[in-house]
């Protein structure tokens, strides 16, 4: 076969981490991980610094259950995160808050960051608010293909965007 790699004889062939961000995983457990103890300041400090995603994806876990500002900027931040189940994690708490959240995802869709972008899009089609259409209109026409997908997405399931019929042929 072409792609194979010839091995010398006697010697294991060198394991090749994949460049693939679906599957890329750091291994091992933190040292510590957030718990419900720790401040709202340390939380964030560990969703936007921490080295290891199950700590990042737990501190967005326990700030959600928090009311300060710095909680749902951390989440926001979040949604930047390299490894999805953080940003994942990050979406549905922020999702989760309601109505409470649709000012910040909507100011969030003009944000630098795709990611941000992209994921605030899918928190405004989950919490489903009139006052996010807008927003999601001119998010439509992002220049991140991501964020235009998410915007549409979520306009569709607002039911201000009507999916295309099947054309048959």
């Amino acid at each position: 076969m072409p792609d194979e790699k010839k091995v010398e004889a006697g010697k294991e062939p060198k394991a090749e981490l994949s460049t693939d961000p679906l599957f890329h995983m750091e291994p091992g457990m933190p040292d510590e991980l957030p718990d419900e103890s720790w401040s709202t300041e340390r939380l964030a400090r560990a969703v936007t610094g921490d080295r290891n995603m199950l700590a990042r994806s737990n501190a967005v876990s326990y700030l959600a259950n928090r009311q300060e500002p710095e909680a749902v900027e951390a989440m926001v931040q979040a949604l930047k995160d390299d490894e999805h189940i953080v940003k994942s994690n990050a979406m549905v708490r922020l999702a989760a808050r309601g109505k409470g959240v649709v000012d910040r995802m909507i100011a969030a869709l003009e944000d630098a960051d795709d990611g941000i972008r992209a994921g605030s899009a899918w928190v405004l089609g989950e919490i489903k608010d009139g006052k996010a259409v807008e927003g999601l209109k001119k998010a439509a026409e992002d220049e991140s293909l991501l964020v235009r997908a998410q915007a549409k997405a979520s306009l569709m399931a607002m039911g201000v965007l009507k999916q295309k019929e099947p054309e048959n042929k």
